[in-house]
């Protein structure tokens, strides 16, 4: 399974200056991903994050006008098809 997290842009995108995404996995284990590798993000980029099954806990990060902003903290599961 895949965790994505795409940045559609809106009113403040003119001051987003990074988003990072923290994933903690059902096993314990934690990665750091940064979109656009760290620049300016443009409405389309995209992180693309392995996922599992047992259901991962994802943290996302907005940095902007220079202050970092969690907008979201969530546990995030697979789809069941």
């Amino acid at each position: 399974s895949e965790i994505h997290l795409l940045f559609q842009g809106g009113p403040g995108e003119k001051v987003t200056q990074k988003i990072t995404m923290w994933v903690y996995a059902a096993d314990g284990t934690y990665t750091e991903y940064v979109m656009s590798s760290g620049s300016k993000p443009i409405p389309g980029d995209e992180i693309v994050a392995p996922g599992t099954r047992e259901g991962d806990r994802c943290v996302v990060f907005v940095k902007s006008a220079g202050t970092t902003y969690r907008v979201m903290d969530e546990q995030v599961f697979a789809a069941r098809i």
